[in-house]
C-alpha cells in the first residue's frame, strides 16, 4: 500500500483499490474500487468491504479521468480533495493498492 501523495503514477487503473485508514476507531476501514461504467468513459469508485459492499460510493464526473481516459487522475483526486474529505476520510489517510492482495481487506 502507498500513502496516495506518495504515489509516484500519474494514473490509477481500473481494479484498483483505494483504502482509507480509519484513525478515529469508528468502525473498519473504507476499502473502494475504481470500476468502469460500462458503456461509458467515466469511472466509479465502489464499496468493497463491510455492509455497504457493492454499493456506489462515488460516481466520479468526467473531468477526474486522465488524459486519455484510461483511469483516474492523480493529480485530479488531490486538486480537488475538498469535494469529497469529510472530518474521517483525508487525503492522509488515503492509501492505493494497484494490484489488489486479499490482506487489505482485514478479513
Amino acid at each position: 500500500m502507498t500513502p496516495i501523495l506518495d504515489f509516484n503514477q500519474p494514473i490509477i487503473h481500473r481494479g484498483s483499490i483505494l483504502k482509507f485508514i480509519n484513525q478515529h476507531n469508528l468502525g473498519d476501514d473504507l476499502c473502494l474500487m475504481l470500476c468502469e461504467v460500462v458503456g461509458k468513459s467515466e469511472f466509479q469508485l465502489i464499496v468493497v468491504n463491510n455492509y455497504k459492499a457493492g454499493c456506489i460510493y462515488w460516481h466520479l464526473p468526467k473531468e477526474a479521468n486522465s488524459e486519455n481516459d484510461l483511469g483516474l487522475s492523480v493529480k485530479w483526486l488531490i486538486e480537488h480533495k475538498s469535494k469529497w474529505e469529510t472530518d474521517y476520510l483525508t487525503i492522509n489517510n488515503l492509501y492505493i493498492l494497484s494490484e489488489p492482495d486479499s490482506f487489505i481487506f482485514n478479513y
